[in-house]
């Protein structure tokens, strides 16, 4: 069951990774290299990106409030964030000294609606992907293949130059693999939100 819940948690990390963060380059030896398909690369080039002038709860709201004003899609706003970012979000305050998020934990724009976040470990902290999820396209082509072994030879499997044998040593191995591809089949559904940096404690 360990394997099985690992395999799932990497496949959906993997995924998230495609339609977030990955900038283009070449996978498994292939000779052409593949566009970018991640939603922060993309955006950073396109300059779609806004950052918090502070991470006070009027400087997170009027950052969130450019990105949605500026996502030209139809259809339901998400935010895309990892959960200690969101808790920076949902513990600011505002002028009066009340928390920006609700009790659900979403925040409210006004009459702009309500940002609830999809959750994702996939973003840097500080970083918030604020769009309409249908506006990007993701394919597959067949599902999750795996291979089971007892007889592969894997060097420096273990670091410091250990290697292992599977089958002298009475162990397994798993491989999975799969293909997918992202594209925002609308770049101008979604904007990118940065918080502001935050100075270490000496």
């Amino acid at each position: 069951q360990l394997i099985v819940d690992f395999v799932s948690s990497s496949y959906r990390m993997t995924e998230d990774h495609i339609v977030l963060k990955y900038a283009g380059g070449t996978v498994a030896g292939e000779s052409v290299a593949d566009p970018a398909s991640g939603l922060v690369p993309l955006l950073t080039t396109a300059n779609r990106t806004v950052t918090a002038a502070d991470n006070t709860g009027a400087g997170i709201i009027a950052a969130l409030a450019t990105a949605v004003g500026n996502v030209k899609g139809a259809g339901d706003i998400e935010v895309g964030t990892n959960r200690a970012t969101w808790m920076r979000v949902a513990t600011a305050t505002n002028g009066l000294g009340n928390f920006i998020a609700n009790a659900d934990g979403s925040v409210a724009l006004g009459g702009a609606g309500v940002l609830r976040p999809v959750f994702t470990d996939a973003l840097a902290d500080g970083e918030l992907v604020v769009g309409v999820r249908k506006d990007y396209q993701y394919v597959t082509n067949g599902g999750l293949a795996t291979l089971f072994s007892q007889e592969a030879y894997l060097e420096d499997a273990l670091g410091a130059g250990t290697d292992l044998n599977l089958f002298q040593q009475d162990a397994s191995g798993l491989r999975a693999e799969f293909w997918a591809a992202g594209t925002a089949r609308c770049l101008t559904s979604f904007y990118l939100v940065k918080l502001a940096a935050v100075t270490p404690a000496p």
